[in-house]
């Protein structure tokens, strides 16, 4: 090739190159500005509907047409739908059905109704997200249908718009997702139906017989997170169950649910054969309002299971001053695990800061009792939290009685 030849193409190439950087410049450009333009009009049309937005809301009646007149173009559409779904999240009742009654009006509803159909999974996706959000009962049929779609993202999108959306109808379908766990993961819907509040409980009792042994220990803890009194009966009636786990979880899920009620049937659960029975027994008696059980959860801490030991420990810390007079007769115990737990119970329960100060500001007898109680606490090698307030307290008094205990109190090893 000539030189004059190649230097025309040398050209031709810089021109085309060229020419393309700057088509992409100018699409960049033109962009940026159109994002910007749509912005600002998006702000400031924010700005102008929200006052109207907040007086359709505030009202007892009317439609949204009447407070924010059409035609809408599809900038309007996108600020009112964008500002209707972010106040939706912070309300409830009334309000929320203004909202949901809004969506449905200006027609936000059936457009993502029509997603759910799509072929595309990731718009059915969104479909069922914004359904979720929207509130509106209009959808619950397609929302229903979707949790047979062949998608595992679709269905777990429309189990958690059906727990949003709530009712009867959400209610059924869940818990027959709950029942197949074959296709569903069994703590993801469990999660969902715990959202429902107190409108499960009835249905997850009813329920219950049918579900397989894969659901039942997710449905318990749904039964306890619920905090239902009315689960009450099946949840002590579970203890009593063949599968080690439900047991377990029945006895956690009966101390959250806090019943006294369910107080004799825990300690009698802390002598269940299979250790994490026991330790979720010991855990929920913790739980419970009132003294009961506190003999049995001393007995507890000489369990051989670490586990049980450690939460019989803590209940009695829970248990207030008859659990923290539990605990010091511990110190006295022929056990030496128990007595260093006890110890450490009620360091963190702060009853140790309670004899500290008694060694100078209470009377002889008071003084006398922390000093025996703070010996044996030197006995057991706990001197860590001691010496530290020794060295530390406020009081020259405190720490001068501290040292003069440390430095005398001997006692023979156990």
């Amino acid at each position: 090739m000539s030189t004059p030849a190649l230097v025309r193409v040398v050209w031709w190439v810089i021109a085309i190159v060229g020419s393309l950087f700057a088509v992409v410049l100018l699409i960049t450009l033109g962009h940026k500005l159109y994002t910007q333009i749509r912005w600002g009009y998006e702000r400031r049309q924010r700005a102008a509907f929200l006052p109207r937005i907040q007086a359709y809301l505030t009202a007892e009646h009317g439609h949204f047409g009447t407070y924010v007149a059409g035609p809408l173009g599809a900038w309007d559409r996108r600020v009112i739908l964008w500002t209707l779904l972010e106040q939706i999240r912070f309300v409830k009742g009334r309000t929320q059905e203004r909202i949901s009654a809004a969506f449905e009006e200006l027609g936000f509803v059936s457009e993502e109704r029509h997603k759910l159909t799509d072929r595309r999974s990731m718009k059915r996706v969104e479909g069922a997200e914004k359904l979720g959000r929207m509130m509106s009962r209009q959808p619950l049929p397609d929302l229903v249908r979707l949790m047979q779609d062949p998608v595992p993202e679709v269905r777990i999108r429309a189990a958690k718009a059906l727990g949003n959306i709530g009712g009867l109808e959400a209610v059924a379908s869940l818990l027959g997702a709950l029942r197949d766990t074959n296709r569903w993961s069994a703590l993801r819907i469990a999660d969902i139906l715990a959202g429902l509040g107190q409108a499960a409980v009835e249905p997850l009792l009813h329920e219950f017989p049918r579900l397989p042994p894969p659901a039942r220990v997710p449905a318990i803890d749904i039964l306890g997170r619920l905090r239902a009194p009315a689960a009450v009966p099946l949840l002590v009636s579970l203890l009593s169950d063949a599968d080690d786990n439900a047991r377990a979880r029945a006895a956690h899920s009966l101390g959250v649910v806090g019943d006294p009620r369910a107080a004799p049937e825990l300690v009698r659960a802390l002598e269940d054969p299979a250790w994490p029975v026991r330790a979720m027994a010991a855990k929920a008696l913790g739980m419970l309002a009132g003294a009961v059980g506190i003999e049995a959860l001393e007995a507890a801490l000489g369990d051989r299971e670490w586990w049980v030991r450690s939460n019989a420990a803590d209940a009695l810390r829970q248990k207030g001053e008859p659990g923290h007079r539990a605990l010091v007769r511990l110190l006295d115990g022929p056990d030496a695990y128990a007595a260093q737990k006890a110890a450490w119970m009620l360091q963190e329960a702060g009853v140790l800061d309670h004899y500290v100060a008694q060694l100078v500001d209470g009377t002889g007898r008071e003084r006398a009792a922390a000093r025996a109680l703070l010996a044996k606490l030197v006995g057991l090698q706990r001197i860590d939290l001691l010496t530290d307030i020794a060295q530390r307290h406020k009081d020259p008094q405190v720490r001068a009685a501290l040292t003069d205990l440390l430095a005398i109190v001997t006692v023979a090893p156990r």
